[in-house]
């Protein structure tokens, strides 16, 4: 399965202009402008925003697909720009074009069915400072009975088999095995 590690891992490995990526629980303190937080700008934050799941298509277990959205809110820098024309013009293409070239495509993991796909970008928030855009991403993974809770059973240590012939309605014979382990 699919974690948010994977998706800032793989931004952090792989984004030429993104100097912060994390979570977006860091996405409050960039917009709240806390004066003694001065981040790197551009930064991105993911979050899973939602999922689907279809129902299960198997007679002898458990597969359904699963349909992850995937949001990546892009901040940039625009102190100088008090317009922030300069972030929704250049900045977020540059931004959206690094992100797909990190994400989109990828295939994260064995259960993914599909590689990652693009769901386009729109604008948030703007702040005197700072421009946030949230970009999507979708990924389809395949969920099956390994995905769920496995009992564990107690070892089967021995079997009990009580066995009785009968022939023309009258029991010919009886037998009792035990096996063990």
């Amino acid at each position: 399965m699919i974690t948010p590690i994977d998706i800032v891992t793989q931004i952090r490995t792989y984004s030429k202009i993104f100097q912060l990526v994390g979570f977006t629980a860091e996405l409050q303190r960039i917009m709240d402008e806390i004066s003694t937080y001065q981040p790197e700008l551009p930064a991105c934050f993911v979050c899973f925003t939602n999922s689907d799941v279809s129902k299960s298509t198997d007679l002898n277990g458990y597969r359904a697909t699963e349909y992850v959205n995937i949001s990546v809110y892009v901040v940039l820098s625009t102190p100088s720009d008090i317009t922030g024309s300069t972030a929704m013009t250049y900045d977020i293409t540059e931004a959206n074009a690094d992100l797909c070239k990190c994400l989109l495509n990828w295939v994260p993991n064995k259960q993914s069915s599909m590689p990652i796909s693009y769901e386009g970008y729109a604008f948030m928030t703007m702040s005197g400072s700072r421009t946030v855009y949230e970009v999507k991403f979708e990924l389809e993974q395949q969920l099956t009975e390994l995905d769920g809770f496995i009992p564990n059973y107690d070892t089967l240590m021995e079997i009990d088999i009580d066995s009785k012939y009968f022939k023309d309605g009258k029991q010919v014979f009886e037998t009792e095995t035990v096996s063990t382990k």
